[in-house]
């Protein structure tokens, strides 16, 4: 229960820019237009710290519709995002803006969220903050 919870946190904070990206230009430029379409979040995996034991814990999770910590992101031709997140419980968490690319970072609401790659059909967001790190992977349905 406590690893969802650092889930929703992870997510809201990325969402409020205060991740930073980990800015390497080893990582190939990414344009905003590959981003368009709808994704659904498949895997969530990395590391954090527990803040009252200070002890690392990795972690590796795959989201199901229905489950908790189902995520949807749509990104839009006119550089507006939409979000949809439903922590298994009865409420769904929404949030809009705007989004951009640079080079392999991705920008929302202006804040740098954290690295991003797309190939195909699937795309993977990268965050990293001092307290942990985080992959997310997800398909794109539409």
């Amino acid at each position: 229960m406590e690893k969802i919870k650092s889930y929703s946190v992870i997510i809201l904070l990325a969402l409020t820019g205060v991740f930073f990206s980990s800015c390497s230009s080893d990582g190939d430029d990414v344009s905003a237009s590959s981003l368009v379409g709808t994704w659904e979040l498949q895997r969530i995996y990395g590391w954090e710290v527990d803040p009252d034991t200070g002890e690392k814990g990795n972690y590796d999770d795959v989201i199901k519709k229905g489950g908790a910590d189902y995520q949807v992101y749509t990104f839009n031709e006119d550089g507006t995002y939409t979000w949809e997140y439903e922590p298994g419980t009865r409420w769904t968490e929404r949030d809009s803006g705007k989004y951009s690319v640079d080079g392999n970072t991705l920008v929302m609401k202006g804040a740098k969220v954290g690295t991003v790659s797309v190939s195909g059909n699937k795309l993977s967001i990268h965050l990293k903050d001092s307290s942990g790190e985080a992959t997310m992977e997800f398909v794109r349905i539409n």
